[in-house]
């Protein structure tokens, strides 16, 4: 266990020894403040640590905002930043672990919300054909919609409560597909981050940033998140020496009794954790530069967390696609600064404890990993170079040997791939963007078809640059990414506009080929479905205008369900439609 923790099994048992000889029961109700149960004395050792944490981070952003920095150039040297089913069901991290999304089905029907986030519709669907059930406004003044869950005749719906920070967890009886009922309310400190659903346990994660300008000792509230009306209890925080002023805030749920079974809150844990079937993981920032970024372990042992333990890593994890737990081994990639300041990247193996098994280090210089996939006993994970020349190097990681893992192959394009998805047997897509060679912008998005057949050899099977396409929904929320298995079709939300040309270069169309149900590209938001084949490429198969009065935010929340031989087109700005995947023609 890392020496900076703090126990979270701190001498509780001293201070009951010490408590209960003189009458004093440690979880006495000391009133309420600010409407907040406050079940403990301030002096508790980890309510101590907590306080002590917030003070000195706080002052460390003090001495920051005082600091004046100089402007600097970068223009000219630095890179623009930017089984089979009957349906398809959310793009998932995790098999068995189920997630959220704005658009639900249970094959039968499809529920989602507004692009106001406030009414709630449901559609009875068959064959193409959409029936309006309900389009109800559900949510109160001040709550904004983010995700939902359906189960048999239970909607759980999941977002914010502006006004107070709050993550709220609403139960639904849709039994009554007409009139929707609100069972129960839940609530639990800081804003709603994401969620996860393993058997009937829901586990739902928050971000709690502490009022540097508004916290006392005296008031436990104030730095201190709650969960249900009350101040989380010492032996449920998890904290470390110098980590910044904010809280990771995780509670298990009994869906069936729409009750809290459990929770943790972690002082300085990242907002987006890795969840697997049995253990929660999540990287702890710090404000203090440190030779080691720690990571820790919360086993969800079937709705009871608990802390197992922790271990250190060079660098950061990039999302939830970097780490994954397999046959009991944590494996992950990073980026991190070697000691002349120079960017690498590492690959780790820990065991089940966290122990360090095996690292492979000084990967790819001056590159940063920009997506991952973990496949069985194989990792695939691309980095990309951010000076002089600009390409992705797809590197494939042999991990059969825990002890002694491999780098195989790697594959060296220009561009990036920001998503990589296992694609039918033995091929894997890349989603990214083509950029640059000289200056590292990125110019539009592009698909790559890599043939693994041979982790040892990879092949560039495939690479389509779609000038014309701007933005692909699937590279900012990977939710947004629909994968039929049945026949490898594919779609997200997507912005066409004028492709950018050089000066001396002549246009010419070098996108997917466009099937004849393909609409003419023009400047849209649009949902688009894509194919492939071996020989003629990647395949443009449907092109649906998301409207005209369409934004941004409708490329990232439109989503496509496949329900047997129908498409269903989810856009918050239009409502529902459907299109046959034989012809792409338009249905309902």
């Amino acid at each position: 266990m890392n020496k900076n923790k703090k126990s979270i099994v701190i001498a509780i048992s001293v201070l009951i020894a010490v408590c209960i000889p003189f009458g004093i029961f440690l979880y006495k109700s000391a009133g309420q403040k600010d409407g907040i149960k406050i079940g403990i004395s301030a002096d508790a050792t980890e309510y101590i640590q907590a306080y002590k944490n917030i003070d000195a981070y706080a002052e460390h952003v003090k001495e920051m905002s005082m600091i004046v920095y100089e402007a600097v150039d970068y223009t000219a040297e630095s890179p623009s930043s930017n089984s089979q089913p009957d349906f398809t069901d959310t793009n998932v991290r995790t098999e068995g672990v189920s997630e959220p999304d704005a658009v639900k089905t249970d094959g039968e029907y499809i529920y989602m919300t507004d692009s106001e986030g406030t009414r709630l519709s449901i559609y009875k669907v068959k064959d193409g054909e959409i029936k309006s059930m309900c389009n109800n406004q559900i949510l109160e003044k001040d709550y904004s919609f983010k995700d939902l869950y359906i189960s048999g005749d239970m909607l759980i719906v999941l977002g914010n409560i502006n006004r107070t920070s709050e993550t709220f967890i609403k139960f639904y009886d849709v039994s009554d597909k007409e009139n929707p009922k609100l069972e129960k309310t839940l609530l639990q400190d800081g804003f709603y981050s994401s969620s996860r659903v393993i058997g009937s346990k829901l586990y739902t994660f928050s971000y709690k940033t502490i009022d540097l300008d508004n916290y006392s000792k005296s008031n436990i509230g104030s730095y201190v998140p709650s969960v249900d009306g009350e101040v989380i209890h010492p032996e449920d925080l998890i904290i470390y020496e110098d980590t910044i002023g904010s809280y990771l805030v995780v509670t298990s749920v009994d869906t069936d009794e729409q009750t809290f079974e459990s929770k943790k809150a972690v002082m300085g844990g990242s907002t987006l954790p890795y969840v697997s079937e049995n253990a929660i993981y999540t990287q702890i920032n710090r404000w203090k530069e440190t030779d080691d970024t720690i990571l820790i372990k919360i086993e969800l042992g079937q709705g009871n967390l608990a802390f197992k333990c922790d271990g250190t890593f060079k660098g950061n994890l990039l999302n939830d696609y970097s780490i994954d737990e397999y046959n009991g081994y944590v494996r992950f990639v990073t980026t991190y600064q070697n000691d002349g300041g120079e960017l690498r990247n590492s690959l780790y193996v820990l065991d089940e404890n966290l122990e360090k098994v095996s690292v492979i280090k000084e990967l790819a210089p001056n590159e940063t990993v920009k997506s991952a996939r973990f496949m069985g006993d194989i990792a695939y994970f691309v980095t990309y170079k951010v000076v002089e020349q600009f390409y992705d190097p797809l590197f494939a990681a042999d991990l059969s040997d825990p002890k002694n893992p491999k780098i195989t192959d790697y594959v060296e394009l220009p561009g990036f791939s920001g998503y990589l998805h296992p694609y039918r047997e033995n091929k894997l897509l890349g989603i990214g963007y083509n950029t640059d060679e000289a200056t590292g912008m990125m110019l539009n998005v592009k698909f790559t078809m890599f043939d693994t057949t041979d982790p040892f050899n990879i092949k560039e099977e495939c690479t389509c640059n779609f000038r014309e396409c701007q933005m692909a929904g699937v590279l900012s929320d990977r939710k947004s990414f629909m994968y039929n298995p049945k026949d490898g079709t594919f779609g997200f939300g997507t912005f066409i506009t004028e492709p950018y040309i050089a000066p001396d270069e002549e246009y010419e169309y070098t996108g997917p080929v466009l099937s004849e149900n393909a609409a003419p590209l023009e400047k849209l938001y649009s949902y688009m479905v894509f194919d492939y084949d071996e020989e003629l490429g990647f395949m443009l198969r449907l092109n649906a205008n998301l409207g005209k009065n369409a934004r941004a935010y409708d490329v990232y929340k439109s989503r496509g369900i496949v329900i047997g031989n129908y498409l269903y087109i989810a856009n918050p700005h239009k409502g529902l439609s459907s299109y046959d995947t034989t012809t792409y023609e338009l249905v309902d």
